[in-house]
């Protein structure tokens, strides 16, 4: 209805023929309303819609009503900027496709008045996003990427307890960090790893540069099932990839947690039984990224970047040219079975099997010195001592030990261990809030405000407390009476080992680990965004065959003229025969050729024009034809689209026509032993002594040119002119 009137009135001539007077607008609205709502168009509709079409059709739907540029940045590789244009022209001329303005922004859409027809075909996404098959146990490689375990990751957390600090004031990995990480974690680049893992606020730098592990977040990491774990990881990694220089994880957290609902929603599309190619990886992305505002000419790097870190999280395994979901074994529970080996040496060996907890729970007192496929712990002194500082003891180190590998430990081992803890105790430091109080006020620590705080009593009237308890110390006092109160400074809180238990993690992404001990509400699960399915059973199959076997039957007239359609052949006879020769055709080619071949049959029996019969078999071909009546009394308006080789006044007519219209044309003439096309809008047709020069301004970021630029071409040497129609909605 908003169509201006000359576009209105051509697209009602092409549907009803020559319309009667006087008009009216929205009679003819509710006329086409009835048109498409009747059965027999609708089959049609359906019989003629090619694979090309559906995952056009697919592709608006998954995208959302997505911009022209959208769509073509979707279909980039695959279609360019004139074959994408011409197949939407059809589909809008075909009604199965519309364009509107959203706040001054044209946007494409499906037509809802074919929501029936269309709905198959807008589900069903594995045309978008096919698969390559199962993958073949004799031809699999792995990728070259080194993968993090959960082993291999507790190895890491190993590594920066043993190490302290990792970076200079400056900010810049330390020397001797980076020589020994290489060392034992060869083919990992521990920047990136140390990088993501402070976006993590997994470490955490000191005001005086020192870096550090924050053990409350890294129990709420550890709580994560495995595969969310691995999810965030490859969030964290890629923000590094993208912002290397940013580490702070304030600044991290935004795009980290929309990175992570991204990667939720892609891996769970993926069927973890299937390989896919890396084009329906590099479509899939796109999609996804709407929700985070990604400049189409980034969104190639960003998705490099995301690939990687799938890989290096464990996510994704590659295989040649194909990729496929790693799934991450869960390994919290189930059968007991040793999950270590223990040599005299102190020399520990994780098992795969190990769960990352327990794997954790060793780096807090042992060593790493190997990380390769199972990586290799050892107690040490240092170690141990480590261990000691965190609240863990020899009774808690030799229980876990006894659980993990299914013995007891080594005497010897027990024993060195006790004799390192007696040691431990005979002379410590101690940092923390030390309270005092002499013998006459002793019974303070007894009294339920004070007990509650203390966490160690060092000597007769020498107490230990946690540094944040100061104020509530402070408060418990001066209620009691005391008015003169000493104030160390601050010290670290003791920790609880990470083996304690946790809550029950949760089967999806509903939560954020980095929101964990923070108030404030958990961000959506990336699953309810409805992620596309590249893979599964393809729902519009059965409606596709229904709408084929209804499609045979519409080359029928008394189908039609039973459906409402009472305008069949004129001559009755020559009508019947059509129908036979039809009904044999669709009997050996698909409902679309039997309709097409139907019409052109009813075509070539019509006396018409040699103009009127090409316009006329033009829409046949490009399946705007969809019942007798629209041949019988067609409304022709002759345009010529096309010119080719010698026809020098055909391409006259044509670059005219598209000059006087400012609408785009796609040239093509021989270069050098290939052919070059180009795309743009012609400006003049200019002589230059006896030969007419094609003056054109090439079209910039329409798929052959980055920058707008005017280029002259001899009409003689054009091969091929074709004028691209212009949107019936003007757009």
């Amino acid at each position: 209805m908003t169509l201006p009137d000359a576009a209105f009135f051509e697209l009602m001539r092409s549907v009803f023929g020559n319309i009667k007077t006087p008009f009216n607008k929205q009679k003819l609205l509710d006329d086409l309303a009835g048109f498409l709502a009747r059965k027999d168009i609708q089959k049609t509709i359906a019989a003629y819609i090619n694979e090309r079409d559906k995952q056009i059709i697919a592709a608006i739907a998954v995208l959302g009503e997505p911009l022209p540029g959208e769509l073509e940045s979707f279909f980039g590789g695959e279609l360019s900027y004139t074959e994408l244009h011409s197949e939407l022209l059809n589909l809008e001329e075909r009604f199965i496709v519309y364009r509107f303005k959203d706040e001054g922004v044209s946007r494409l859409a499906l037509n809802p008045a074919l929501e029936s027809v269309l709905g198959p075909f807008a589900s069903d996404t594995e045309l978008l996003f096919p698969a390559a098959g199962p993958p073949k146990k004799e031809t699999k490689t792995r990728g070259k990427t080194a993968r993090l375990s959960d082993s291999m990751l507790a190895a890491v957390f190993a590594f920066i307890y043993d190490q302290g600090s990792l970076f200079k004031a400056e900010g810049k990995l330390r020397k001797k960090v980076s020589d020994e990480g290489r060392r034992i974690f060869p083919g990992i680049k521990l920047e990136a790893l140390f990088g993501s893992l402070q976006a993590l606020a997994l470490i955490r730098l000191d005001d005086d540069g020192s870096s550090r592990i924050d053990e409350e977040k890294l129990r709420s990491f550890a709580g994560l099932p495995p595969e969310e774990r691995r999810i965030y990881l490859a969030a964290a990694l890629t923000s590094y990839f993208e912002e290397p220089e940013k580490t702070n994880s304030w600044l991290k957290r935004p795009l980290v947690q929309a990175l992570a609902r991204v990667i939720y929603s892609f891996i769970y599309t993926l069927d973890k039984e299937l390989l896919y190619p890396r084009s329906t990886l590099l479509r899939l992305f796109p999609v996804l990224f709407k929700s985070l505002n990604i400049e189409t000419k980034k969104q190639e790097l960003f998705i490099q970047h995301i690939l990687k870190a799938l890989e290096i999280s464990g996510l994704l395994e590659e295989h040649g040219q194909a990729y496929m979901r790693c799934v991450s074994p869960d390994n919290s529970g189930g059968e007991e079975k040793p999950r270590i080996a223990i040599d005299a040496a102190f020399s520990l060996v994780l098992y795969p099997e190990i769960a990352f907890a327990d794997a954790l729970e060793l780096a807090r007192f042992c060593s790493v010195r190997e990380a390769g496929t199972a990586p290799r712990f050892e107690l040490t002194r240092l170690s141990a001592v480590r261990g000691f500082d965190r609240g863990i003891t020899v009774q808690t180190m030799c229980a876990l030990l006894t659980r993990l590998s299914g013995f007891a430990p080594d005497q010897s081992l027990a024993w060195t261990l006790a004799d390192w803890e007696k040691r431990y105790h005979e002379v410590s430091f101690h940092r923390g809030l030390v309270l005092t109080l002499s013998k006459d006020r002793r019974y303070l620590a007894e009294t339920a405000a004070l007990s509650s705080l203390i966490t160690r009593t060092l000597a007769p009237g020498v107490y230990l407390l946690r540094d944040e308890d100061r104020e509530t110390a402070f408060e418990a006092l001066c209620r009691a009476g005391v008015d003169i109160i000493a104030q160390p400074l601050s010290g670290p809180q003791e920790q609880t080992p990470l083996t304690a238990p946790y809550p029950s993690p949760a089967s999806k992404l509903r939560g954020d680990f980095l929101l964990a001990g923070n108030s404030g509400k958990r961000p959506a699960s990336g699953s309810e965004e409805n992620p596309p399915r590249p893979a599964g059973k393809n729902p519009a199959s059965a409606a596709s065959a229904a709408a084929t076997s209804a499609a045979a039957s519409a080359t029928n007239p008394a189908n039609a003229e039973s459906a409402g359609d009472t305008a069949s052949a004129a001559n009755p006879a020559s009508a019947a025969a059509t129908t036979e020769n039809a009904a044999a055709t669709a009997s050996a080619a698909n409902p679309a050729d039997a309709l097409k071949e139907h019409f052109r049959s009813l075509l070539s029996a019509m006396k018409l024009s040699k103009e009127e019969r090409e316009e006329l078999s033009a829409r046949i071909e490009r399946r705007l034809i969809l019942t007798d009546s629209q041949l019988k009394d067609a409304s022709v308006k002759y345009e010529r689209l096309e010119a080719r080789g010698l026809d020098y006044v055909g391409k006259q007519t044509v670059a005219k026509q598209a000059i006087s219209l400012q609408s785009f044309v796609e040239l093509s003439w021989p270069s050098g032993g290939k052919t070059e096309r180009l795309l743009g809008i012609p400006q003049a047709l200019e002589k230059n002594g006896g030969e007419s020069i094609l003056v054109l301004r090439t079209a910039a970021g329409a798929g052959n040119r980055d920058q707008a630029e005017e280029i002259r071409v001899p009409l003689a040497k054009i091969s091929l002119i074709r004028r691209i129609k212009r949107s019936i909605f003007g757009t």
